[in-house]
């Protein structure tokens, strides 16, 4: 509960000094960090080395699940931030 406090604090002392985190440029900020890491991860996905491997083994690397799904969900959630 306490981790809780400070983080409110600090966003209460953030404010008090005129700094405004603004939802909408968080949200675009989020939407491209988003993108980036989904194209990442899908060239992982697409890499040579990861093309032989899913053909040998059948499986893919987790850096490629990793990247596009957080990726997808870093969109999701920016586009809530510009609602």
């Amino acid at each position: 509960m306490q981790a809780k406090n400070g983080v409110f604090e600090t966003v209460q002392m953030l404010q008090i000094f005129g700094v405004r985190m603004n939802n909408k440029i968080i949200g675009i900020v989020l939407i491209i960090a988003g993108v980036v890491l989904a194209m990442w991860g899908y060239d992982i996905y697409d890499s040579a080395s990861s093309q032989l491997s899913r053909a040998l083994r059948g499986d893919t690397p987790i850096e490629a699940w990793a990247g596009m799904v957080g990726g997808v969900v870093c969109v999701l959630v920016g586009i809530t931030r510009l609602k």
